[in-house]
């Protein structure tokens, strides 16, 4: 049997909380290892890290957010420092999508 997989609807971000994730991405350098959670403040993070460059990503989930960050090449795990085997790789279309922008 063949279910679609479950899904969970987009998270509106305050203000605050877009204010708490700005503040928090200042701290983030190029080539951090993020661990984040799902919400308001982990998504507002993502949104203010979109610039950033070497990011890796150690988590047990994949928000939006974290998708949004891979889709735009800050995302690639090159200096990720733990559980080099679990590093995620682009799938053809994803590396395709980060070479047009």
């Amino acid at each position: 049997m063949q279910r679609a997989l479950g899904g969970i609807d987009d998270i509106a971000i305050s203000p605050i909380e877009e204010a708490i994730g700005g503040y928090i991405a200042e701290l983030v350098e190029d080539g951090s290892c993020l661990q984040l959670g799902w919400g308001g403040i982990p998504n507002s993070v993502c949104k203010a890290l979109l610039h950033k460059k070497d990011l890796g990503i150690h988590t047990e989930l994949l928000s939006d957010g974290m998708v949004d960050l891979i889709l735009a090449g800050a995302v690639n795990n090159s200096r990720k420092q733990t559980h080099l085997a679990r590093r995620w790789q682009p799938l053809p279309w994803e590396r395709d999508v980060s070479m047009s922008s």
